[in-house]
């Protein structure tokens, strides 16, 4: 049995890469743009959340008001700092990377 993971990331060429890696890994991915992952969750019930920047912190917030209880993790950018870290627990992700 496969798990499925949803993957938003805006940089078409990482979102590409980690869906290829995961998919081999034996994951269900579904890869979409910041923009559609919302409504798409509702939808898809995925077993966990892959959340790249700048729209992460905005999207985990968003989710954990709704009482999203699906695992999430955002994917930090290289300028990221602790700061960013420190933000993005705040909003509700379960791990940063």
């Amino acid at each position: 049995m496969s798990s499925a993971v949803l993957l938003a990331e805006p940089e078409e060429a990482t979102r590409s890469f980690l869906e290829r890696h995961l998919a081999q890994d034996g994951f269900e991915v579904v890869g979409v743009p910041d923009g559609e992952a919302l409504e798409l969750i509702d939808r898809m019930c995925p077993d966990l959340v892959l959340i790249g920047d700048p729209e992460g912190l905005e999207l985990c917030r968003r989710l954990r008001e709704r009482d999203r209880e699906v695992p999430v993790i955002l994917l930090g950018s290289q300028e990221s700092d602790p700061v960013d870290r420190v933000r993005a627990f705040d909003r509700g992700c379960d791990d940063y990377l």
